[in-house]
């Protein structure tokens, strides 16, 4: 006697999207703890700036509470991002070189904080999104 056995793919595949969903929330939450930890190093007299290529120091905290995780699921991928939105977070980021929104000559170095992130948790991040603690 024979035994029938089915499987409805789209219900597994709704699954599995749920399960790598969250797990990249995890994942891009964690980042974003890691990234706020790097920012919390404190300089609030302004006295003593971060040198090129280091992560910028903490003097108001508006750069590290403008730091946003998310995802987003599009077309059946599941994408992951770490954002900052303060007016000058890009700056920081990438340095600038030209005249800003107030007509001041710079020469700004970066002072990268989300790439360093991302590349010094990718081994976590990893793990994370595969299900294995860390």
């Amino acid at each position: 006697m024979p035994i029938r056995v089915d499987i409805n793919i789209k219900s597994y595949e709704e699954m599995v999207q749920n399960q790598l969903r969250e797990r990249m929330e995890a994942a891009m939450d964690h980042a974003a703890a890691k990234c706020k930890k790097r920012l919390s190093r404190s300089n609030a007299s302004g006295a003593s700036p971060s040198k090129a290529g280091e992560s910028p120091k903490k003097v108001t905290g508006q750069l590290i509470r403008s730091i946003k995780s998310g995802v987003e699921v599009k077309k059946g991928v599941v994408h992951g991002y770490l954002s900052a939105d303060t007016p000058y977070a890009l700056r920081l980021e990438f340095g600038f070189v030209g005249t800003d929104s107030a007509g001041r000559h710079v020469k700004q170095a970066p002072r990268p904080y989300l790439r360093p992130t991302l590349s010094e948790e990718g081994k976590q991040i990893a793990y994370i999104l595969i299900g294995k603690k860390i």
